[in-house]
């Protein structure tokens, strides 16, 4: 639309510009970890460049209409699997159910309890917990092990960027004093 072409505020555009490439590295930093992250929990090799590919083509389509960045999640693809769908056809289902529901029967989420999206969220984030805070203790060494429980401290008690960066600084950190 032209007019709201014409309202923007170019100057604070420009003012963000040097925040362009940050977003890129971190939201690429981001779906690598979250690659690796898939790969560890389906317990399979994953294709990198095709899912580079993919979610770029995701990126892109979200952007064209005016969605937010859209990216590989472990806990959605995990929850997927686990309600018996497998394959790109029951990503691609789940997708288009996500994005267009709200638009087709606007009042359908007026119908699902809030304790019962509470119980989803609760029972997503403890599997999540259980599987990677307290598993993971059997197959990692002690220092390893609390590096995740620091990282999961860090990310409950100052959010998800700081816990993202305390978890690379840790894993660096770690590798030089192992192969330094």
């Amino acid at each position: 639309d032209p007019a709201a072409l014409a309202a923007a505020d170019w100057r604070v555009l420009a003012q963000h510009l040097v925040d362009l490439p940050m977003l890129v590295l971190v939201a690429a930093l981001g779906l690598m970890m979250n690659i690796g992250a898939m790969e560890a929990a389906t317990k399979r090799d994953a294709n990198i460049d095709r899912e580079l590919r993919i979610s770029a083509q995701a990126a892109a389509a979200s952007g064209a209409l005016g969605g937010l960045f859209a990216a590989l999640t472990v806990d959605r693809t995990m929850l997927i699997r686990r309600i018996g769908g497998h394959g790109p056809a029951a990503v691609i289902g789940i997708a288009l159910a996500t994005g267009l529901l709200p638009f087709l029967l606007p009042g359908l989420l007026e119908l699902v309890p809030r304790w019962l999206l509470g119980a989803l969220l609760l029972l997503v984030g403890s599997n999540n917990l259980q599987r990677w805070a307290l598993s993971s203790r059997a197959q990692v060494t002690p220092i390893e092990w609390a590096q995740v429980l620091a990282v999961a401290a860090t990310v409950i008690i100052f959010g998800s960027m700081i816990g993202l960066l305390a978890g690379l600084l840790l894993a660096c950190g770690h590798f030089m004093a192992l192969y330094g």
